[in-house]
């Protein structure tokens, strides 16, 4: 296993970071409040800040497994891709279990599960154009929202 590959699976607790003063910075309760919802409690914040960072993950992963590791293999090496991607995939799982269990308490954290999710399952936000015409209009309804929550533009 490579490196940046046992980077990957690790889990951002365990992870040695190296921190700059701007980045503590953005991480006091002042910043946080202040990008927040009118409302919101610290608690609410700090909740989301962790459900986003653990939806980067996924997408990072999604990324890593279906475009860095599949350089690696030939069309008829399907059983050492899959043998590679296991220990990401089972990571992602346990994540995904994780984002789904949490709540989203502010708009940030609704838009990272959406893009978690359009990362990970991206036919189900995919226009009617690419798929052809969706025969149940509740799937077009959840594929044109989770757009809206990808593309970022509700306030």
């Amino acid at each position: 296993m490579y490196e940046n590959e046992r980077y990957a699976i690790t889990p951002p607790a365990a992870r040695q970071t190296n921190a700059t003063r701007r980045g503590l910075l953005a991480l006091t309760p002042l910043a946080a409040m202040a990008a927040a919802k009118p409302g919101a409690t610290l608690g609410q914040v700090q909740h989301d800040r962790e459900l986003i960072a653990a939806c980067g993950e996924i997408i990072a992963l999604e990324h890593y497994m279906w475009k860095a590791l599949t350089a690696r293999y030939s069309e008829n090496q399907d059983d050492e891709l899959d043998a590679a991607q296991a220990p990401f995939a089972a990571r992602q799982n346990h994540l995904i279990k994780q984002i789904c269990a949490a709540k989203a308490y502010t708009m940030d954290g609704c838009r990272a599960k959406a893009r978690a999710l359009a990362a990970w399952a991206p036919d189900l936000v995919a226009d009617d154009a690419d798929l052809g015409k969706r025969e149940f209009l509740n799937d077009r309804m959840v594929a044109s929202i989770l757009r809206d929550l990808v593309a970022g533009d509700l306030s």
